[in-house]
């Protein structure tokens, strides 16, 4: 794994990012204060919040699309709310900048072999892209018993929250990573990705 360049402003730190489908519509909304572009809102894709039984991370996926292919600069909103999800791809180049404003938590699903590419978020692909605010909660407790790699060479290491993949100047900002599979954050062949008074937001190269 190459290592890439990332820095970290305020906040504290602790050990502890699938490819998508061009959606149909977008859906305008008013909680983003002052942004003039386009606003993509999850819910508008088929994501269900506070419903304990929906993996939402197909919906995440199109909406993603949606976002990246539109023209202009977007926001992918995530209102508040209790989200379930899955692996995710959130993957480009876009054709305008991108932010992803998260208003509310993301619960892993805490199952291993939902995440064969070996994390939870993956984020490839892109430059300029902002990451703002929530929590993503990795459900790591119940899934750690099965990490063997401190006696196993050829164990499988737990999911990464977020993997940065040929990414470059990337700002996390106020962004919570709590109860983490394995890492918070890993990347490769990425460059300028920085965190800002983001909690639980560390990087392995």
């Amino acid at each position: 794994m190459s290592s890439g360049s990332f820095q970290m402003f305020g906040g504290a730190v602790s050990n502890s990012f699938i490819v998508l489908g061009l959606g149909l519509a977008l859906m305008m909304v008013s909680p983003v204060v002052g942004h003039k572009g386009s606003i993509v809102d999850v819910t508008g894709f088929g994501a269900r919040p506070n419903d304990p039984l929906t993996d939402n991370s197909q919906a995440f996926i199109r909406a993603w699309n949606a976002a990246c292919k539109g023209s202009g600069s977007s926001v992918l909103l995530i209102p508040p709310g209790n989200y379930v999800s899955g692996e995710v791809f959130f993957q480009g180049p876009c054709r305008g900048p991108v932010t992803i404003n998260v208003q509310g938590t993301i619960q892993a699903v805490p199952d291993l072999s939902m995440y064969p590419n070996g994390a939870w978020f993956n984020i490839e692909s892109v430059n300029g892209l902002v990451l703002k605010g929530g929590v993503f909660n990795g459900q790591g407790k119940s899934v750690r018993k099965y990490d063997d790699c401190k006696t196993n060479p050829k164990c499988d290491p737990l999911p990464a929250a977020f993997r940065f993949n040929k990414a470059r100047n990337v700002n996390v900002q106020g962004v919570t990573v709590v109860n983490s599979m394995g890492p918070a954050a890993s990347t490769t062949a990425s460059s300028n990705i920085r965190a800002i008074n983001s909690v639980g937001f560390d990087l392995l190269h």
